[in-house]
């Protein structure tokens, strides 16, 4: 299950078209995440769990998502 930052990880993916955690932190609210620390951490947990691979987010993601949008 995604939470709300992990989300927010994917959706500026999406978005913005971004692959790395400095990319993500930098277009996105920063009242969402306290640094970009916090966001490598989260990337490395989607990772982890299969919904990134080198920055792609994967149909597994999608699926996960989709109730989100």
């Amino acid at each position: 299950m995604i939470n709300y930052k992990e989300f927010e990880v994917i959706k500026t993916i999406l978005n913005k078209g971004v692959s790395n955690a400095e990319a993500v932190y930098a277009n996105t609210h920063h009242y969402v995440f306290k640094d970009s620390d916090e966001v490598k951490t989260l990337v490395a947990s989607l990772e982890k769990k299969g919904y990134l691979k080198d920055g792609e987010i994967s149909e597994t993601a999608m699926i996960e998502i989709e109730p989100c949008k």
